[in-house]
């Protein structure tokens, strides 16, 4: 009305007092996550930062209809399909699981390797219970395992299942745009694991040549003649110059380039969210939290295998935004050689403790039998000296 009447008070007046109940309602929204974070409700602490900062604001669920769901499941139930020609059942000689021997000591084993945090599947036993009442549970877990093996039978609810479909795109139409993950109970992993460890030479893998890629990692100064191209069963295999997996791009030089843009691209990207948050004037503690999980956990992530490897100039770049998430914080934050030498030190104490990992074995050789220190690796080129297996022993002979 004031604006249609021209009256120019009126509107200076209205305005104030938009802008003044806009900032009442910021505050309170600010003291209610505070409030939460007090009272240590991580979950909607972090659903209001994510709709202050917007984000992954985006809604990527498909619709709900009863159709919908029958078509994902035809589609993602064509994995289970037997295949067009039997298998061959294993030898009784090359198998003890053949005869159900599982013994109490394999079960224990593996339920001592189970992740804490995962979720519980269909059954809802979950991962802590079984590993933390190992000893209790294993003679149990071994008499179902071997009455099963026995009878040829499994529980239907260890193979129930509850899939869920994860987009691949960021706008999904067909089913082959999801990508199932699927929950399924813990005890049937478990025996599915002992049941792979005996058949794993014949686990009749079949290897998919459209989603296989090559990549050729050739360091000779002069290169005489050009790779042939790879083919399996006629079909020429793609090659390509850099690959994404696990979230770490590796690139046919190793140095690391490609996941640098990568990753300064995402850091950037999680600043602007950082910034926004603190437009709110929330706590410092909301503030650091939010760096930590959303801010350093993209800038950080797999640390350990490049960051000892990668180029100053790639390393300038990653400190560049460490520093202007500090000055958002308004504290000093540890920069990347920092976080990648503790990383690195932890992560070769683990591996020194843990004798079921493939590297125990290689340090282990490589103790001194005069004192605790370990042996240097021979290392010709600069590039294996920045690896991670020299580069952490240097950092454990120097602690």
């Amino acid at each position: 009305m004031a604006f249609r009447s021209g009256d120019r008070q009126e509107q200076r007046r209205v305005q104030r007092e938009l802008k003044e109940t806009l900032r009442t309602c910021r505050d309170n929204y600010r003291r209610k996550l505070e409030s939460k974070l007090e009272q240590n409700c991580v979950r909607d602490v972090w659903t209001g930062m994510k709709h202050i900062t917007g984000m992954k604001g985006k809604d990527t669920q498909t619709s709900g209809s009863l159709d919908r769901a029958n078509q994902f499941n035809q589609f993602f139930n064509r994995f289970s399909s037997p295949p067009a020609t039997p298998l061959s059942p294993p030898s009784p000689h090359t198998s003890t699981l053949s005869q159900g021997l599982v013994t109490t000591g394999q079960v224990k084993r593996q339920l001592d390797r189970l992740h804490q945090g995962k979720a519980a599947g269909p059954d809802g036993i979950t991962p802590w219970i079984l590993r933390t009442c190992a000893s209790q549970l294993s003679p149990v877990l071994v008499h179902l395992y071997n009455l099963s093996l026995s009878q040829e039978r499994v529980p239907l609810l260890w193979k129930t299942s509850h899939v869920v479909p994860v987009p691949k795109k960021s706008r999904p139409s067909d089913p082959e745009d999801y990508r199932p993950v699927a929950l399924t109970s813990h005890v049937m992993k478990v025996m599915e694991r002992l049941v792979l460890a005996q058949l794993r030479p014949q686990n009749h893998l079949r290897l998919n040549v459209s989603k296989t890629r090559e990549m050729v990692m050739d360091f000779r100064r002069k290169k005489k003649t050009p790779s042939q191209p790879l083919k399996i069963k006629g079909e020429v295999v793609e090659e390509v110059e850099d690959y994404k997996y696990l979230g770490v791009v590796i690139d046919n030089r190793l140095d690391w380039a490609s996941n640098t843009d990568a990753v300064c691209k995402k850091g950037m990207s999680r600043l602007y969210f950082l910034r926004k948050l603190r437009s709110f004037n929330v706590c410092s503690r909301m503030l650091e939290t939010f760096y930590h999980s959303v801010v350093a956990g993209a800038i950080f992530f797999a640390a350990v295998c490049w960051g000892s490897s990668i180029r100053a100039s790639d390393s300038n770049r990653l400190d560049k935004i460490i520093r202007k998430a500090g000055s958002v914080l308004g504290q000093k934050l540890e920069s990347l050689e920092t976080v990648v030498e503790r990383r690195t030190r932890k992560k070769l104490l683990s591996i020194m403790d843990n004798k079921q990992h493939p590297l125990h074995h290689t340090v282990d050789r490589q103790r001194s039998t005069f004192s605790h220190r370990l042996l240097q690796l021979r290392c010709r080129r600069d590039r294996y000296r920045k690896s991670f297996l020299p580069h952490a022993i240097t950092l454990y002979n120097n602690s």
